[in-house]
């Protein structure tokens, strides 16, 4: 993973790097006020609850990591269940993103080694368009048992997964209910 400081961004050159700077900005902006809320700490304690009060095998370490990824993953579910056209907006934006110029964003704002892994990172995330595998049950279920299993935990086993099913259907009933709170960002 590579971690860009905002304070620390070079001097655009180019009016693409200028884009991809002010995109890298907003994001962790949001990013911010997302992960400072009353409505993040809430929910991501009442994912990691719900998880503890079933028999699950597979959630032996970083619940909390755990929790914070699956919240993210059912608020994308949700925008995706109610306006699928989010979804098409935001792969359509990224097409026109040349990736030459995430590499080279990488290259002048990180000490990462390999800076071109980024851009394939990219091309990948684009290419494939999972998010929209996040409406799939079993699909989700699959994903989350390769975050655990990269998060150092055991992998999912048949009777994990039927509880990862469950659990799913019991995030949405608490979570989508909610209003999601407005940001300074979203004025």
């Amino acid at each position: 993973m590579v971690k860009l400081f905002v304070h620390k961004l070079q001097i655009p050159d180019s009016k693409q790097q200028e884009s991809l700077q002010n995109g890298v900005k907003r994001h962790y902006e949001i990013d911010g006020y997302f992960h400072e809320s009353q409505f993040f700490e809430q929910n991501t304690k009442s994912i990691s609850s719900l998880i503890k009060t079933r028999d699950f095998d597979c959630f032996e370490k970083r619940l909390y990591a755990v929790s914070h990824v699956m919240l993210e993953i059912m608020l994308d579910r949700k925008i995706l269940t109610e306006d699928i056209g989010a979804c098409e907006n935001m792969y359509f934006m990224l097409e026109k993103v040349n990736s030459e110029e995430v590499t080279r964003l990488i290259k002048l704002n990180s000490e990462a080694s390999k800076p071109e892994e980024v851009r394939e990172h990219f091309d990948r995330f684009r290419s494939l368009k999972f998010i929209y595998d996040y409406t799939f049950d079993l699909r989700l279920v699959e994903l989350m048992n390769s975050i655990n299993k990269r998060l150092g935990n055991k992998a999912f086993s048949e009777k994990d997964r039927e509880l990862f099913k469950l659990t799913i259907h019991d995030i949405e009933n608490t979570l989508f209910p909610q209003k999601f709170p407005k940001f300074p960002t979203d004025l």
